[in-house]
């Protein structure tokens, strides 16, 4: 993340604060544990784009399900 994007973090927590919106008491605690939740949620939605990455050799991947012999 850049220095824009937490300082704008930072910001919303302190809102947050103001409008009574708290995750702990104290202030500190709170902007970090703020910060934290919101950096987190967008890192997931930033991986969320990228999608399955598997890499490895075949093609399709199957699961060990379909590789069982079938026993009738």
């Amino acid at each position: 993340m850049t220095a824009e994007e937490i300082q704008a973090l930072q910001q919303e927590a302190m809102d947050a604060w103001q409008s009574g919106n708290r995750l702990s008491k104290n202030l500190t605690i709170h902007r970090e544990r703020y910060v934290a939740r919101k950096r987190a949620e967008l890192e997931a939605a930033e991986n969320k784009n990228k999608g399955s990455q598997d890499f490895r050799k075949g093609g399709m991947v199957l699961s060990t399900v379909d590789n069982r012999k079938v026993r009738g």
